[in-house]
């Protein structure tokens, strides 16, 4: 599979800063089209793996069922590896901040490459739950 080249437009945070996020809510880039959600609302107790190989955050708006006029979202985009990938591009957004805030410590270590990650939904929305599990890659 040939790869695609994606512009990077989003913004990279370190581990310190992600208790300051509210804080730089300014500076992370808003954009309004090109995702590819990991759409858990349809898939109940999906569960996904990659290996990231980059990553960035990035605003948006969305239009969930009980904000149908629009809601502003924090949006993570794991770009993963061409073994994982089913079809081109190459990344998965995730927007659900539960989930957000279970995988920003893992991408924010020096080392994230070097992990598999698993995502299991546990719980639907409009609560969703997950568990996060990393395994290294030899």
């Amino acid at each position: 599979m040939a790869e695609i080249a994606i512009p990077r437009i989003g913004i990279k945070i370190r581990y310190e800063d992600i208790p300051k996020l509210f804080q730089i809510w300014d500076r992370i880039p808003f954009v309004q089209f090109g995702f590819k959600f990991a759409n858990f609302d349809r898939y109940p107790n999906r569960t996904i793996r990659f290996r990231p190989v980059d990553w960035e955050l990035m605003r948006t708006i969305i239009r969930p069922r009980h904000a149908p006029h629009g809601k502003e979202v924090l949006v993570l985009r794991v770009h993963i590896a061409p073994e994982y990938c089913v079809y081109p591009p190459c990344y998965i957004d995730f927007a659900e901040s539960t989930l957000i805030w279970q995988l920003l410590p893992i991408l924010t270590r020096p080392d994230y490459s070097r992990f598999e990650i698993e995502i299991q939904q546990v719980a639907p929305p409009p609560l969703p739950a997950f568990i996060v599990k990393t395994r290294p890659i030899r």
